[in-house]
């Protein structure tokens, strides 16, 4: 090595002293100083993980609110994407409070998300069936065939 990388090399080690060498004030207040950095990291990740999971809940609520509601949303991915999730007020303990009016002004605006129950107009006419003939003739039907299947009970089936 050269001796102005040695000088550099040197001048570098002394500039960061061991715990050795510092005074124990100055580790105390580097170490504090350090877990204050550590805790300050930690509450930003606590922070980002609650807004993250406030987010979630807000959209589980709108879910369930457009998959609940009396008339019945044809496309839940579509009403989804055009409902405002971040508009969803949660109360104190994380219910979601005015989710019903947002569904509601989310239909008034896009009235296509609604289903339209349509029924068939030409649907064919069934004459009304007599349940006790029809009943009639299927105990007939079902005791020809257990007098065939079973000999032994011809006498005794009436």
């Amino acid at each position: 090595m050269s001796d102005e990388m040695e000088d550099r090399v040197t001048a570098d080690d002394e500039s960061e002293p061991s715990d050795e060498e510092v005074p124990p004030a100055k580790v105390k207040t580097d170490r504090e100083y350090r877990y204050r950095q550590q805790a300050k990291a930690a509450e930003q990740r606590a922070e980002v993980a609650e807004s993250h999971l406030a987010e979630q809940a807000k959209e589980r609520a709108l879910l369930v609110a457009l998959a609940t509601h009396p008339q019945r949303i044809a496309d839940l991915d579509a009403a989804l994407r055009l409902s405002d999730a971040d508009a969803v007020e949660l109360d104190d303990d994380g219910n979601p409070v005015n989710v019903g009016e947002l569904v509601e002004a989310l239909i008034a605006r896009h009235p296509f998300l609604v289903s339209q129950a349509t029924q068939p107009t030409n649907l064919p006419t069934t004459r009304p069936i007599n349940r006790a003939k029809a009943q009639g003739t299927n105990d007939a039907v079902s005791r020809e065939l257990a007098k065939k299947k079973y000999p032994s009970l011809r006498g005794r089936v009436p």
